[in-house]
């Protein structure tokens, strides 16, 4: 019986927890920021990636949903995380992404639309974005990423 009653305590702080995590990962994502200018209040129409792994900030493996659209870069944290990663959609115009290139695998940075903060992602999501981009990706020296 103890077992079973600290099993029910496990996993009632683990439930509590969750939206203090989502509003901790917010900020140290730099989230907030985003969603000062760029949240979506209505539902994105656009090709939508779900479970990409990327890293925001100081926010190490950060599992989001992204989207692209020729108007913009979309992004929503994993449902878990709702309450501190709203969706954003924020325009191409706000955007700037450049390649980081490294010894095995090369990364993309996307700097969004608020200082200091950008979104790391890899080569083949990188490219799936720039494909359903087209003409507005940002990152005008490589049409092929």
């Amino acid at each position: 019986m103890k077992i079973v009653a600290v099993l029910a305590l496990v996993a009632f702080l683990f439930v509590i927890s969750l939206p203090a995590r989502a509003i901790v990962l917010g900020a140290r994502s730099g989230w907030h920021h985003l969603t000062t200018d760029y949240q979506l209040r209505e539902p994105f129409r656009g090709k939508k990636w779900r479970f990409v792994t990327g890293r925001m900030g100081s926010a190490i493996g950060f599992s989001l949903t992204v989207g692209a659209t020729d108007y913009g870069l979309y992004l929503e944290g994993l449902w878990l995380l709702g309450v501190g990663c709203p969706p954003v959609l924020i325009p191409w115009n706000h955007i700037s992404v450049c390649v980081r290139r490294g010894w095995l695998l090369n990364r993309y940075d996307f700097r969004l639309g608020w200082p200091g903060v950008t979104l790391t992602l890899g080569r083949r999501m990188a490219n799936n974005i720039a494909q359903v981009a087209g003409e507005s990706w940002p990152l005008r020296s490589q049409r092929s990423v």
